[in-house]
């Protein structure tokens, strides 16, 4: 009884937003190889690259909707910068911009597996600190022996790892909440045509998880990921045709100014023809017919190749 009054409470609190994962580190980490993992992208050819932009991207992990979001790289070496600069990185990117339409339920740090720097240190110390409820760290770029044996990964670990992620943590629930994502150059994306054993472990570690830290509510979400688009910071909801609101929008308005300048054109052409003025009538007119073809072309060339390549339809 208790049980069914527990999933209809779920069930009515379950969210108009979309539970977000967003990637964050410095740049070269692998962010975008994670996130072309998580994305289940094992073999290349991802929707996430190196990149200055935000990049996100609808993945489905038990059941549940998630936008991953890929962000431009976090400057955390920087001995000049302040740890409030760190956070301010951060909040910059999404949290304080997406509340509107996603809730960021679980950060991922990506680290390379190597010492740290003072500077990196405090800094890391800074983030887990501030977002303790959300941080899960993702290390890269391990030895062949960090990857395979979490025991001896734990041994490599410095300090803050130690008293943040690790067995004996001091930070309560934080402990144990770290995956190592293999190195592709180490570790063959397939053995004897299948995948990886430890990506796909260490993966279904990573995506566990993300699932802790994911309301409940959004066990029964109804929007759909293809729903949300991202533009630099700016979020639209919504899909016409099979392209975003604005994107649609910008074109119907473009498309009648330029049926407008096919129309004059048309005219200046047909009235010039009457009272036989103007040789350039027709230089002047076809412009405008020209454009409104050029811009057909254009159309189809957005609609098929760039929103299907930045979007991965």
């Amino acid at each position: 009884m208790s049980s069914t009054t527990s999933d209809e409470s779920n069930e009515n609190e379950k969210s108009e937003k979309l539970p977000a994962v967003l990637i964050i580190g410095e740049v070269g980490v692998g962010k975008s190889t994670v996130a072309n993992m998580i994305a289940g992208k094992y073999r290349g050819g991802g929707p996430f690259t190196n990149s200055y932009e935000i990049k996100p991207f609808p993945v489905t992990i038990n059941g549940i909707r998630y936008i991953l979001i890929d962000t431009p790289g976090l400057v955390l070496s920087d001995e000049d910068q302040s740890n409030i600069d760190i956070i301010s990185q951060i909040d910059e990117l999404l949290i304080q911009n997406l509340d509107k339409y996603l809730e960021i339920v679980s950060i991922l740090l990506v680290l390379e597996s190597k010492r740290m720097s003072k500077t990196q240190k405090q800094n890391f110390r800074q983030i887990v600190t501030a977002y303790t409820d959300k941080i899960i760290i993702v290390f890269t770029k391990g030895t062949d022996d960090q990857t395979t044996s979490r025991q001896y990964m734990e041994t490599t670990f410095n300090t803050e790892l130690r008293d943040t992620v690790g067995e004996h943590g001091k930070i309560p629930g934080l402990s144990g909440r770290w995956v190592i994502i293999p190195n592709p150059n180490r570790f063959p994306i397939t053995d004897s045509g299948k995948e990886n054993e430890h990506i796909l472990e260490n993966l279904s570690l990573l995506n566990k998880l993300i699932i802790s830290l994911t309301p409940p509510k959004y066990q029964f979400n109804t929007v759909e990921p293809e729903i949300i688009g991202i533009n630099k910071f700016d979020l639209e909801r919504g899909y016409i045709c099979g392209m975003h609101k604005r994107s649609f929008t910008e074109l119907i308005i473009g498309f009648f100014l330029f049926l407008t300048a096919s129309t004059l054109g048309l005219a200046y052409i047909l009235y010039n023809d009457v009272i036989n003025i103007s040789p350039y009538r027709w230089v002047f007119g076809g412009f405008g017919i020209a454009s409104t073809v050029l811009f057909f072309i254009f159309i189809l060339w957005v609609y098929c190749v760039r929103i299907n390549q930045d979007y991965g339809i």
